[in-house]
């Protein structure tokens, strides 16, 4: 959230581009989550992988 008393200074491109950035940045947040639910999958698959899951 960006505020200014200063109107002048929130035009159309500014608030475009401010947008932008938020958006860039809600995406490359999304990834690294992504990221890292793929690697405790990959953790998880391993693991079941070699352990019988009634016995372990």
């Amino acid at each position: 959230m960006v505020r200014s008393q200063l109107t002048e200074y929130l035009s159309e491109d500014v608030a475009g581009l401010l947008q932008r950035v938020a958006s860039l940045l809600g995406r490359g947040l999304d990834e690294i989550d992504l990221k890292q639910k793929l690697a405790d999958e990959q953790i998880r698959q391993s693991w079941l992988a070699s352990h019988d899951p009634l016995t372990g």
